[in-house]
């Protein structure tokens, strides 16, 4: 059964969870997202056009690599937010923040990390679920892959694309350090460690 709260408006959400007092983490298209002790809280700009009954959480599929909403945050019928549990050591959030430092991605354990994965990512397309927005909310820590953002992952014939969508996220967050895209994740990996060796770095 679902976890879901109910309010009146998003801005009794700010105020219930002191979002103000908080860390602010990030935004994106549709949301921004706070860090509240080992959780995150996002919050919609205006309410999400995403009926709450649809959304995925912890009591649909409890896999490592996902980190699906564990409450909801409703207005009315629709999704207004939710709490999730928080990732941190993302390797390109660090990058962010931190431009003094040198950064280093170890490719056999990012190989490792994509093989782990894919055995989560197969059962939710064998249930035939698409992982929308796959290559934008990929996080790294050098040791496990985790996506993030998963409010509008819904049943569809999609469902098929999720590999090739989750080789296009991992393509992206490595060209990060500068390096160029090639047909497949897995060639990609050997093309790297050809003429890098084992690590790539951001500087």
């Amino acid at each position: 059964m679902k976890n879901i709260e109910v309010f009146k408006n998003i801005s009794d959400i700010t105020d219930k969870y002191d979002l103000g007092r908080h860390r602010f983490i990030g935004s994106g298209a549709d949301g921004r997202v706070f860090k509240v002790g080992s959780e995150i809280v996002k919050v919609f700009d205006g309410k999400a056009n995403i009926r709450y009954k649809g959304v995925i959480t912890t009591s649909d599929f409890n896999l490592k690599s996902f980190l699906f909403p564990k409450k909801l945050l409703v207005v009315g019928n629709f999704l207004a937010g939710y709490i999730a549990d928080y990732f941190p050591n993302d390797i390109l959030s660090l990058m962010d923040k931190d431009f003094d430092n040198t950064y280093e991605i170890n490719l056999d354990n990012l190989k490792r990390s994509r093989e782990n994965f894919l055995k989560d990512l197969e059962i939710l397309t064998d249930a035939g679920i698409y992982a929308d927005d796959l290559p934008f909310n990929l996080l790294y820590d050098g040791k496990t892959l985790k996506a993030v953002d998963t409010a509008k992952y819904v049943k569809t014939f999609l469902a098929d694309e999720n590999i090739y969508y989750l080789d296009v996220g991992i393509r992206r967050y490595l060209k990060n350090f500068n390096s160029k895209y090639k047909t497949s994740s897995e060639d990609y990996f050997e093309y790297l460690k050809s003429r890098y060796g084992t690590k790539i770095y951001s500087k």
